[in-house]
């Protein structure tokens, strides 16, 4: 959507101004295993704290999907987040602080290679624990029909209601929460980041560590661009 929150305000105030609808989305907010996980964690009571893992090699590139999943099954309450990582374009480990009804909880994602793993989430409760994986079992044409079909229906149903999916406040939140995890790994050498504290000028820039196939003089012309 945008490397710093200015430029997503812009978007999502534009939206407000003229009542256009807009997605800002991961297609793995919209698998079958979100609904699973919120049936299934009604029986786990008070969340006090859950692992998630997300399979990808870059932060920017990949990060939000497995982040914006699991922020879709337990909440947006987050109050500070870090990421750890001597190679944003690897792996990295993102730890995350909840604060709900005047409690905290935490929670881990870790990004890595994960065979035949997707992404997942487990969550523990004052009640038991749950656990919601989503795989890729390997079959041709395995992740168009099953990973993107459910977004793509929201595409469609936005199209034709001229409302979006998401509220604006929970764009915002969500892309504060990924904004300060870059925050955190580019510039605060892992450390928490205040979610509320993300200055809203700070710009991740072009992707750290990114590999482009894209030649050099238009990767400069994308720069010069974004500058002004």
């Amino acid at each position: 959507m945008a490397s710093r929150m200015a430029g997503a305000m812009q978007v999502i105030n534009t939206s407000k101004r003229t009542g256009t609808p807009f997605m800002v989305t991961s297609a793995y907010e919209y698998l079958k295993e979100v609904e699973v996980a919120h049936l299934r964690m009604k029986e786990i009571g008070e969340i006090t704290g859950y692992e998630a893992r997300n399979t990808g090699t870059n932060i920017l590139m990949y990060g939000l999907h497995g982040l914006w999943f699991a922020l879709k099954i337990i909440g947006l309450d987050v109050e500070r987040i870090g990421c750890r990582s001597t190679n944003p374009a690897a792996r990295s480990i993102a730890p995350l602080e909840h604060r709900r009804d005047g409690k905290t909880f935490y929670g881990t994602m870790h990004q890595s290679s994960f065979k035949g793993i997707m992404t997942s989430v487990r969550a523990y409760g004052a009640n038991g624990d749950v656990e919601v994986t989503c795989q890729d079992d390997g079959r041709p044409w395995y992740r168009d029909q099953f990973t993107y079909l459910e977004m793509l229906y929201a595409i469609e149903k936005m199209i034709l209601t001229h409302k979006s999916p998401e509220t604006n406040e929970y764009v915002e939140s969500k892309m504060r929460i990924f904004l300060s995890m870059m925050n955190s790994v580019y510039e605060n050498d892992g450390d928490m980041v205040e979610v509320a504290s993300l200055p809203e000028s700070w710009d991740s820039g072009f992707p750290l560590f990114f590999i482009t196939p894209y030649p050099k003089e238009v990767v400069d012309k994308y720069k010069r661009i974004l500058k002004k």
